[in-house]
């Protein structure tokens, strides 16, 4: 062995948010960057056995997004921000139900409208920690930012705060206007630019972005 395989296997665990079990008859197609509407995916995955673990086998250096169906959580779209070089395990992907969201939407004071759509940002350090005192920003500009805190929309804090139990950090935005949407990051509300990264957003889906520094 030792030469580069033409092809890498990826997998990652899909749940939902709420009640951790894997969602029923999902789909996930692997695709491109520039095929917005994933036309032509590069790897597709059905879950006949119900445990909510994708397998994809993709192109070396695969860059783009993964689009994930099911029926009974909202379709996401959740986008690699670097390629792909070997084989890995990816963490767990954390889907919708509809319920949920109305709920949570219910919880941060912001109704959600279903002609937007609502993103998950995350950041990583060198380790691969989600950073906490990220504050993120999104190019529309018209959509409300919350914080997850104890796994729970908070619209009043301004910047991601680590989670241990659940190793996570998010951000988000309800009600964001469709198309494409440039994300940013920096530490602290006016601290130094960590990155950007530009993603689409389709109406009533959640997209997820997880960024590196």
């Amino acid at each position: 062995s030792g030469q580069l395989s033409s092809s890498v296997h990826y997998t990652f665990q899909v749940v939902e948010f709420v009640t951790r079990k894997p969602p029923q008859d999902l789909v996930v197609l692997a695709c491109r960057g520039n095929d917005v509407a994933c036309a032509d995916p590069s790897a597709r995955f059905e879950d006949k056995s119900g445990t909510g673990l994708v397998e994809l086998d993709l192109p070396f250096g695969f860059m783009g997004f993964f689009e994930v169906k099911s029926a009974n959580t909202m379709p996401a779209l959740s986008y690699l921000t670097r390629p792909v070089l070997g084989d890995k395990r990816d963490r767990d992907l954390q889907v919708t139900a509809a319920s949920t969201v109305q709920a949570l939407a219910a919880i941060s004071g912001v109704p959600f409208d279903e002609t937007k759509g609502i993103a998950m940002v995350e950041a990583f350090d060198c380790t691969k920690t989600p950073a906490a005192g990220v504050h993120f920003a999104e190019s529309k500009g018209s959509s409300t930012a919350f914080y997850l805190l104890n796994h729970v929309p908070n619209a009043e804090i301004t910047q991601s705060v680590y989670d241990e139990d659940n190793n996570v950090a998010d951000g988000g935005f309800v009600n964001v206007l469709p198309g494409f949407v440039t994300f940013s990051a920096r530490y602290g509300v006016d601290g130094p630019m960590l990155g950007e990264f530009n993603a689409a957003v389709r109406a009533s889906t959640v997209t997820y972005i997880d960024m590196y520094f």
